[in-house]
């Protein structure tokens, strides 16, 4: 009897235990990766600027004195843009896998919990315990497929894959919207959409953008944006202020 006490508070404590661990580690994981990730996409940007500078490209327009959008420029900022939606993937996996094994650790803590108070109340140990940590890895196999397919399916082309080209577009304001999903398990999550309104000949359409083009659009006037296309996919790059900029090839 004594034994069988012990167990029904220490197991319950244990366990308690290890699943706050647990959860307190991939934190300290994830705060670590997302850290070390930000500290190499700054450092490919500085690379991608360093190898830029060393073309020795003079682009500034005499008269103007505007900076001149030329191939090279725009080859650049495509890299960069590319980093980032790498680096972000790469983070973004990194994180999935962290989180997949913090769940899978308490799934097998939990189970490992059902069956030790199962045997210690003498119904042995249940079925449904082990069948549940079973079929867990199947799961979690296969949702890291499912993940890595859509992440690859919404990744640009590498840099010298792509065809870039050049929009002018005239901003007359920009827009968010607070965007609500709800995903398999019935949870709601919301996210930001934003948007440029552009004057499309004398009526006005919302073009939906990534938030650093938002962020750089933020005086209404006559931009260019740059779109890179491949593999069937387009995407929004980068946008040019023409009080700015100047393109003319």
């Amino acid at each position: 009897m004594g034994s069988n006490k012990l167990v029904k508070i220490l197991v319950p404590i244990i366990t308690a235990v290890i699943c706050i661990a647990d959860l307190a580690v991939g934190g300290l994981l994830i705060y670590n990766a997302v850290k070390d990730s930000s500290k190499k996409l700054e450092k490919e940007k500085e690379r991608i600027e360093a190898e830029y500078r060393e073309l020795g490209e003079d682009n500034i327009d005499p008269e103007t004195g505007k900076t001149i959008i030329t191939k090279n420029l725009l080859a650049k900022d495509y890299k960069k843009f590319y980093a980032a939606r790498k680096s972000g993937s790469a983070l973004f996996k990194s994180v999935v896998l962290i989180g997949g094994i913090a769940v899978a650790v308490i799934a097998i803590t939990l189970s490992a919990s059902d069956m030790v108070m199962g045997i210690s109340k003498g119904r042995g140990i249940k079925l449904r315990s082990i069948i549940s940590v079973v079929i867990l890895i199947p799961v979690l196999i296969g949702g890291s497929i499912v993940f890595r397919k859509l992440i690859a399916r919404n990744m640009p082309p590498e840099p010298g894959q792509e065809t870039i080209k050049l929009y002018q577009i005239n901003v007359v304001n920009r827009k968010t919207e607070e965007k609500v999903t709800t995903d398999s398990d019935g949870d709601t999550h919301t996210s930001t959409v934003y948007y440029l309104i552009l004057d499309d000949n004398g009526s006005t359409r919302s073009h939906e953008v990534p938030s650093n083009i938002y962020d750089d659009a933020e005086r209404p006037g006559v931009y260019l944006l740059s779109q890179a296309e491949g593999e069937n996919k387009v995407f929004d790059v980068t946008i040019y202020y023409s009080g700015e900029y100047v393109w003319t090839e």
